[in-house]
Formats: C-alpha cells, sequence, structure tokens
C-alpha cells in the first residue's frame, strides 16, 4: 500500500512537472516499504540518496520552467526549494550519524514537505502558465 498517492489534485496540467512529481511519490513509496520490509541501512540510504537527487534535478527543472515562463515569484519559490533541500541534507547527515531514524522522518517530514509545496507552491505555478496560455 502506498503512503501517498498520486491524485488529480496534485496534477499542474505541466507534463513533465506532474511526471516528476509521479516519480517522486513512487520513490517516496518505495522507501516507506523498504523501511517497513526490514531493508539494510545500505539499501536504505541508496534510496534516500536517490531521491535527494530526483528531488534536486526536479527543482533545476522547475526553476528553469518559471525562468521561462517570467513567473513573477521566482525568488520565493526557489527559496522554498533551498529550504526543503536544506531540511533533506539535515535530516540525511543525522541518519547519516545515528541521530535519526528513518522510520522517525517518514512520513511526516518528506511526505508533508511534498505535498504542501506541491499544493501551495507548485499549483500557484500551474495557474499562472494556464492564466498566462490563455492571453
Amino acid at each position: 500500500m502506498s503512503i501517498i498517492e498520486w491524485s488529480e489534485v496534485f496534477a499542474t496540467g505541466h507534463p513533465l512537472i506532474d511526471h516528476q512529481h509521479q516519480s517522486l511519490f513512487t520513490l517516496m513509496n518505495e522507501l516507506d516499504q523498504s523501511l517497513a520490509q526490514g531493508a539494510s541501512e545500505e539499501a536504505l540510504w541508496v534510496r534516500l540518496l536517490r531521491l535527494h537527487e530526483l528531488t534536486r534535478e526536479h527543482f533545476r527543472c522547475e526553476e528553469r520552467l518559471m525562468q521561462e515562463q517570467g513567473f513573477p515569484q521566482l525568488s520565493a519559490h526557489r527559496a522554498e526549494h533551498t529550504k526543503i533541500l536544506l531540511n533533506g541534507e539535515r535530516l540525511m547527515e543525522q541518519y547519516r550519524h545515528g541521530q535519526l531514524r528513518l522510520g522517525e522522518a517518514l512520513p511526516e517530514k518528506l511526505h508533508g514537505w511534498a505535498v504542501r509545496h506541491i499544493l501551495e507552491e507548485d499549483l500557484q505555478l500551474a495557474t499562472f502558465m494556464r492564466q498566462r496560455a490563455r492571453q
């Protein structure tokens, strides 16, 4: 069972962004499943690194799109991306040094950040792009 399910409520209407969001949801669910199945620390670490790298790649793509579209909240959105990545890196460091168990960080932190960011930040971009396309 997936902890975080993709649904149309998360859809931005931009095919690449939506595909990347779905991929991030899949990776978060795979990480959850690995945790539930008692995967090795090494396997968990590999999944966590992959999730972090895919998130970084997705944010770069989103920021390019915002710049191309002339999105007025680009700076604030970029700052939110930086904050999410730094929080993720902090969690990874705590985990790596034995100060945090991944089960304590999921789903509350990772899933919460993803859902909130898509619903609050990314959907603003989607609305902006739809309005711009109508002009």
